[in-house]
């Protein structure tokens, strides 16, 4: 019981921390992290009608699944840029914007598929798995996925001039941020890498492409300045 409780803090209270730790608690940009939880929770419905369309049950074709996952993880980014672009954020600086929204998008997304699942295995079997471990591990990985992810996107969208060739890159990375883990995860159902491996996969994936946000986000200061 402690065990699985211990997992459920790892798996949402590091949402709470970072909103505490970050100035987004002195902005009061709780109405702009709430405007990212609601799109997740609506992109995640589409996402599931889509997938229920389109994705043909019992495929074990690699190349088809991962082609109509990432077609339909555009569902994502344009969730994105609709929580980041025709939401109204009042009194919030584009940093601060970009933050509140992947925060709360991540943590909509924490509660539906990490804590849900780890909650009802519980209730079915008290036994402790290393699953719950991982789903909560998973929850942190997407934290970060989903920052670094909202960073290149409100950048992408800003109305400010960009050169041609970061424009070109900050497209690139947001399809990238997308696409990367619904490949992923097609891979896991299909049995061809562990839950283990799945979950280093979306760590390091994740980890490139803040990486590349990060620089993409400085690039963009430094023309702004």
């Amino acid at each position: 019981m402690l065990r699985v409780l211990n997992c459920v803090a790892l798996c949402i209270f590091p949402h709470f921390i970072y909103y505490y730790a970050t100035p987004l608690s002195e902005y009061e940009a709780l109405t702009s992290t709430s405007y990212g939880a609601l799109a997740a929770v609506g992109t995640a419905l589409v996402k599931g009608c889509l997938t229920a369309l389109f994705v043909p049950a019992g495929s074990d074709n690699v190349f088809l699944r991962v082609s109509i996952a990432a077609a339909i993880s555009g569902a994502d980014v344009v969730g994105l840029w609709y929580a980041l672009t025709k939401l109204p954020h009042r009194n919030i600086s584009n940093s601060h914007k970009f933050q509140a929204v992947a925060l709360g998008w991540a943590f909509a997304c924490a509660l539906l598929f990490q804590l849900a699942p780890i909650l009802a295995a519980f209730l079915g079997s008290p036994d402790f798995s290393f699953s719950h471990v991982l789903g909560a591990v998973t929850a942190n990985i997407h934290l970060a996925h989903m920052l670094s992810m909202a960073c290149a996107g409100v950048l992408f969208w800003s109305k400010r001039a960009k050169p041609a060739g970061l424009l070109a890159v900050l497209r690139l990375v947001v399809v990238a941020h997308a696409v990367t883990p619904a490949a992923i995860s097609v891979l896991a159902d299909l049995g061809r890498v562990s839950s283990a491996q799945s979950v280093l996969l979306q760590a390091g994936s994740s980890g490139l492409l803040a990486a590349c946000s990060w620089w993409l986000w400085q690039q963009g200061s430094a023309k702004a300045a």
